[in-house]
């Protein structure tokens, strides 16, 4: 903690003392990062799939503070699945009309793009599904077993015929 950070966090004290509480800006302090992880927990438990939504009484205050911060929000996220990609707080913003800001590695024309609202803001996200692209080797095996299938058949079809004479003789 910062000399800064430290008075604020001695004013703090103070301030909640004079309400008849006997805390430290220690006490204060920690309090605060107790509070930002369960908040920090509850978001990322809601923005998940198949589960209940979870409360907290002070969520919504909580959120009001820290929904703009870059460690709850981050000013643009870099993935290897779907490139690089700024989050905008702006609802007008060029994501909405249509536009991406997600930069690809020259796979533009190997990805099919579409654009789904974000349940959660209203921001859209780009999803990028890879078109199937079987490596050569793969081929080369799959008609090597393909022509060794065929010649087992023909070995096989061959063999039953031979035995088909040898019964009828």
């Amino acid at each position: 903690m910062s000399p800064i950070n430290k008075q604020a966090w001695k004013n703090i004290a103070a301030s909640i003392n004079a309400h008849g509480y006997n805390l430290s800006a220690d006490n204060c302090y920690v309090k605060w990062i107790g509070l930002k992880k369960k908040y920090k927990i509850l978001k990322d438990a809601n923005n998940k799939t198949g589960a209940a939504k979870q409360s907290w009484e002070y969520f919504d205050i909580i959120n009001e503070m820290l929904m703009n911060k870059p460690e709850i929000a981050p000013l643009s996220i870099a993935s290897s699945s779907r490139g690089f990609q700024l989050n905008q707080s702006d609802s007008n913003s060029n994501k909405e009309m249509g536009e991406t800001s997600s930069s690809t590695n020259g796979e533009e024309n190997e990805n099919v793009e579409m654009h789904i609202e974000s349940t959660t803001s209203a921001q859209n996200r780009t999803i990028r599904k890879r078109k199937s692209q079987t490596p050569t080797w793969v081929e080369d095996l799959i008609a090597q077993r393909q022509g060794h299938h065929e010649r087992n058949y023909a070995q096989r079809e061959r063999l039953l015929l031979l035995l088909e004479k040898y019964i009828n003789k």
